[in-house]
């Protein structure tokens, strides 16, 4: 991952492709400590160096960093591999952050880049947007692991029954703040593994893409397209809502995810809707302002994508801001499929804090080509905790 900047679920398909030996737990263990370690890989690095670390061997000291953190392997039993007291910063990292931050004295950018492992200018920004004292929250709640967010499938059970199933399963699940079918696992679990995924009961998606398909909201009737469909997990969760009368086409440029869409939306038993790879230009399978509704996905990197991914070229190292160049041409292209007066909706890129405060991570566009207001789709019911702005936010360390 360090040396190639692949994607951490890319080189572990490819890992347990080829190491038959390892059973569904060890990867659950090996999983959840190899994400582990790169949410907090630049201060694990800190606090090695620290301790006298040359850089020797990074992808084994960067893990066994993380078992003493949080796994309670003794530091000196680390050492032994290194023959070095190098983890002995470790002991009390928070004691020996604050030691170092005491006596270099750190710029607020150069902190909040080493306690999150992210690139300065994704820093800077959430600064300049949050302030010190809630974007030091954010981070520290990106440290922490992720629930896994799942979506009941509405064509073949609800909420309740796919609670009941997953819970039979030994995967406890809670319902979703907002989302009216979502459910969160907030402990390891091999939900893919599971009898109620395979049978399509279930499907992985997080909250907030389950309500960007809801504000979708198809009409009696016509087409709804999703541009950047990516392996179709919005489109997915609009399906349940189609009948006889609509359809959906959901396109992508990338052969390998329309595959995964169309094996996802044959688990789901999902009808209605076509997945269709598109050349990255030239003309579209459908005609132009034939849709009722556009969906337009992103392809940028998200938080959680960041976090997983130690390497993503020169945008991690810092060599480059923010990607976001192709958007107009991206939207110039999907506008053209919009019917008059059709409904648009589009989420700005989630990690990118100054886009995110004027856009919301939400928008939905009035045929006029105004963005709708939160509170006219949902009302005043979850409240300013969530939104103060014009759309939806939903920042993990609120």
């Amino acid at each position: 991952m360090f040396e190639e900047g692949a994607h951490a679920e890319t080189l572990l398909r490819r890992r347990f492709r080829e190491d038959h030996r390892l059973g569904s737990k060890d990867r659950a263990i090996l999983k959840d400590g190899l994400y582990a370690t790169l949410r907090r890989h630049e201060s694990a690095a800190l606090l090695l160096r620290l301790g006298g670390w040359d850089g020797d061997r990074a992808p084994l000291a960067l893990w066994l960093a993380q078992l003493v953190r949080e796994g309670g392997l003794p530091p000196e039993i680390a050492a032994e591999t290194f023959g070095a007291p190098i983890f002995e910063p470790l002991r009390d990292d928070r004691a020996s952050l604050r030691a170092w931050a005491e006596s270099t004295k750190p710029d607020d950018v150069t902190l909040l880049s080493l306690m999150g492992s992210l690139p300065r200018w994704l820093a800077a920004a959430w600064l300049d947007e949050l302030g010190p004292a809630e974007a030091a929250r954010l981070v520290s709640a990106l440290a922490e692991r992720a629930p896994i967010g799942l979506r009941a499938n509405r064509l073949k059970t609800d909420r309740d029954r796919a609670r009941a199933a997953l819970a039979a399963e030994g995967i406890p699940a809670e319902p979703g703040a907002l989302a009216p079918d979502a459910l969160l696992v907030r402990e390891s679990a091999n939900v893919a593994g599971g009898r109620a995924f395979r049978e399509g009961l279930v499907e992985i998606q997080d909250e907030g893409s389950q309500l960007i398909a809801a504000m979708v909201a198809p009409p009696p009737k016509g087409l709804v397209v999703d541009f950047c469909a990516g392996a179709g997990g919005k489109s997915l969760a609009i399906a349940p809502k189609l009948r006889d009368r609509q359809r959906l086409w959901a396109f992508d440029v990338r052969a390998d995810a329309i595959k995964r869409a169309r094996q996802r939306a044959a688990r789901a038993g999902t009808k209605f809707v076509r997945f269709d790879v598109i050349p990255a230009d030239g003309p579209l399978p459908v005609a132009p302002a034939s849709a009722v509704r556009v969906s337009r996905g992103r392809a940028v990197l998200g938080d959680g994508t960041l976090r997983r991914t130690p390497a993503c070229g020169r945008l991690l190292r810092g060599e480059t801001g923010p990607p976001g160049k192709e958007e107009p041409a991206i939207l110039t292209r999907a506008a053209t499929l919009a019917a008059p007066g059709a409904g648009w909706c589009t989420p700005p890129a989630r990690c990118f804090a100054q886009r995110t405060r004027r856009r919301g991570v939400f928008l939905l566009g009035h045929p006029g080509g105004g963005g709708c207001r939160c509170v006219e789709l949902w009302g005043e019911g979850p409240g300013p905790r969530l939104w103060g702005w014009e759309c939806l936010v939903l920042p993990p360390h609120r």
